[in-house]
């Protein structure tokens, strides 16, 4: 069930990408303004009335739920999607030059089995 939840944030599709950097400047801005004390005491109300379990310390809370969101999006895309610049090329070579319908196997040297990706279905 929490695999189906996340699994907009954990592909290494072009969506999966944007939403977690999305998530990641998001949480970025959300610290900034809390460290800052940029936020005015109209908005620090109406996010206490749409965040009802918040307290008078709305700022430092904002920054430290920002602070977390940031560090475990940037965490999370350095440990899970990173791949080496060999793994990019090869992706951009058969990105542009097999249709995505088709199957792709890359031979590899000596014994090693070769690479076999099925399309998706």
């Amino acid at each position: 069930m929490l695999g189906k939840l996340l699994s907009p944030l954990t592909t290494a599709t072009s969506i999966g990408v944007t939403l977690r950097y999305l998530t990641a400047v998001a949480g970025s801005i959300l610290a900034i303004l809390g460290i800052l004390g940029v936020l005015t005491p109209e908005q620090i109300e109406a996010l206490k009335a749409q965040i009802e379990i918040l307290t008078a310390n709305l700022p430092a809370l904002l920054a430290a739920i920002g602070a977390l969101i940031t560090a475990w999006v940037t965490f999370y895309a350095a440990i899970t999607k990173s791949s080496s610049d060999k793994a990019a090329e090869v992706a951009k070579q058969v990105d542009a030059k097999v249709a995505a319908d088709s199957m792709v196997v890359v031979k590899t040297p000596g014994d090693q089995p070769d690479i076999v990706v099925h399309p998706p279905k």
